[in-house]
């Protein structure tokens, strides 16, 4: 049996929490020539009390605006989705591991993002990867 190492953690579930997309209802399809995205991406912990281990509830939160070149509104996605992290030892390094969680979850959404963006009839908007190392998660202590 190995030793478990130091930042090894589980993700419990990733859950949904909210997930609206709104398009524009005057957009004609010659507003669609080229279409230019911005997009926010923040995350908030909760530290959960447990004596054995680490435990955070992590919200991944991410906006996404879609414009066109006269900076007319397209469309707009907002979603959350909720995790339950569980770090294997009780460290206080485990707080700047995060990144690796909300890394993970990120990943889980950019399918999705794809997914309803071409089923609502517009180009696929593929979320490129982002690099979570300089990502600052906010934590929240349980007391």
């Amino acid at each position: 049996m190995s030793k478990i190492k130091q930042g090894a953690f589980q993700i419990s579930s990733i859950e949904i929490k909210k997930f609206n997309f709104e398009q524009n209802q005057e957009i004609k399809e010659d507003d669609i020539n080229e279409i230019k995205f911005n997009h926010t991406i923040g995350a908030i912990a909760q530290k959960k009390d447990n004596k054995e281990k680490d435990k955070f509830l992590v919200q991944l939160d991410l906006n996404i605006k879609a414009n066109n070149n006269n900076n007319k509104n397209i469309y707009n996605i907002s979603t959350s989705i909720v995790s339950l992290i569980e770090f294997e030892v009780k460290d206080e390094q485990n707080e700047f591991l995060l990144n690796n969680a909300v890394a993970i979850m990120f990943s889980y959404l950019r399918p999705m993002i794809a997914q309803i963006t071409m089923l609502s009839g517009f180009p696929p908007y593929h979320l490129q990867p982002v690099s979570f190392e300089q990502f600052k998660v906010n934590i929240i202590n349980n007391n």
